[in-house]
């Protein structure tokens, strides 16, 4: 079977990686690809759609450009790693042409692509959540601040914003100061032109991975995400510093999960003409009154696949097939007992403006240390030396018996590991550490 992936991440590095084990998976494609991918896939130089960041015509040619490649090598099953694609509408081009893609259509991302929809939608499904309010105008959101709003609160872009959308507030000044960088500014892009405000929720926050057939769904273990920039929740949000597996919560809670949340959020979007297939990817608070929902996401969580990937022992081809000919019923996914802990290592500035082009030294002797594998982020060849080419760089993932010895693990490939500005936290998994 030859398989395309979709996009120059980690994500799609580690996706790649677990389905070059596949006995039924002959030849992978990465479109772009990143330095990580081209180590055994073959990298095709067509960029990833995205409305945002080169235009609607621009993301249509490349959606177009992609099916042409899918038709003329025969691909059997081409798997979509990030989100623009999917608001783009590379499920429907595809599935247009008769071919097998894993997302969902661009109808059904909207689930992510607009918080302030989704909200509307979990309201309807009674799906519980933060007390919120959505405004696209920006002297409504003022006056809401002034006047209404309890604080702490939650200020984030409803619309795309690459992970950098959510801004915590203490005050008014902060709110204020939030509204005005993502609907006036719109220093994050478009997608802050509408603002969801919501009360903070104090608690542990949890990712869940939910395969969704149109009939059956299949639950893959929790991780735990850190998207601060710094130690201990503190900074401005990324698109995540790092993630942890497997996370163990009470059995009653963990078996309510699926009734609670996701079939209600399916069935909602069946009733409103936007079936999902595909991944869906909702992130969770457990607070003192139980689990809500965050936010919704439609495709895998990047670091949460770094970390997920080395602990699953199935075949990752045919829990994807299943998942696209609706026979999710049929397949069991065995997954390593062995704990995870994956460190992201970002270019000096990043979330912020950051560098690029810096040479990258260690990784090779950093998989050398038994458990470890090295995800590419954002990397590429130039004169034959590796070096960075995004704000995230290289999620470094360590397995190992338990929290303690996996974490102990990445950290210690990570000194092996050097570039210029390399920043990363050096908190992950501590906390599980000492909870065990």
């Amino acid at each position: 079977m030859k398989i395309l992936i979709v996009g120059s991440g980690g994500r799609e590095h580690a996706l790649a990686w677990q389905l070059a084990k596949s006995k039924h998976v002959t030849r992978i494609f990465c479109a772009p690809g990143n330095a990580g991918t081209a180590e055994f896939c073959e990298n095709v130089p067509i960029p990833v759609p995205d409305i945002l960041g080169g235009g609607e015509d621009k993301a249509k040619e490349n959606i177009a450009n992609l099916v042409t490649f899918a038709l003329q090598n025969n691909i059997d099953l081409t798997v979509v790693g990030p989100e623009a694609p999917l608001f783009a509408g590379i499920v429907n081009a595809f599935e247009a042409s008769g071919l097998t893609i894993f997302g969902p259509t661009a109808q059904a991302a909207q689930i992510e692509e607009s918080k302030a929809q989704a909200k509307q939608m979990m309201n309807r499904a009674g799906i519980s959540t933060a007390e919120h309010r959505s405004f696209d105008d920006y002297d409504k959101a003022y006056a809401y601040i002034i006047n209404d709003c309890v604080f702490p609160c939650c200020v984030k872009a409803s619309g795309p914003a690459k992970g950098k959308g959510v801004i915590i507030c203490n005050d008014h000044l902060e709110a204020e100061n939030a509204i005005l960088r993502l609907m006036a500014r719109q220093t994050e892009g478009p997608g802050g032109a509408t603002v969801v405000i919501e009360e903070f929720l104090d608690g542990s926050e949890l990712s869940g991975h939910y395969l969704c057939d149109g009939n059956s769904v299949l639950a893959l273990p929790f991780v735990r995400d850190y998207k601060s920039a710094y130690n201990h929740s503190s900074g401005p949000m990324t698109g995540g510093m790092g993630a942890v597996t497997p996370i163990i919560i009470d059995s009653h809670r963990k078996c309510e999960f699926v009734p609670w949340f996701i079939k209600p959020a399916l069935k909602q979007m069946q009733d409103m003409g936007m079936p999902y297939k595909g991944v869906l990817f909702p992130g969770f608070m457990l607070t003192i009154e139980g689990p809500k929902v965050l936010e919704f996401n439609c495709r895998f969580g990047d670091p949460e696949t770094e970390a997920l990937m080395p602990r699953l022992e199935s075949d990752l081809f045919e829990l994807l097939m299943a998942t696209c000919r609706g026979t999710l019923d049929s397949v069991e996914p065995k997954w390593s007992t062995a704990a995870s802990c994956t460190v992201v290592l970002a270019s000096g500035g990043y979330p912020g403006r950051h560098a690029i082009g810096k040479v990258i030294e260690g990784v090779e002797d950093a998989e050398k240390i038994p458990g470890v594998t090295v995800f590419h982020c954002g990397t590429a060849r130039k004169d034959g030396q590796l070096v960075t080419a995004g704000g995230r760089v290289l999620a470094v993932t360590c397995l190992g018996d338990d929290h303690s010895l996996a974490r102990r693990g990445a950290y210690e490939a990570i000194k092996k590991i050097d570039f210029d500005g390399m920043h990363y936290r050096t908190d992950i998994g501590e906390s599980l550490c000492r909870a065990h």
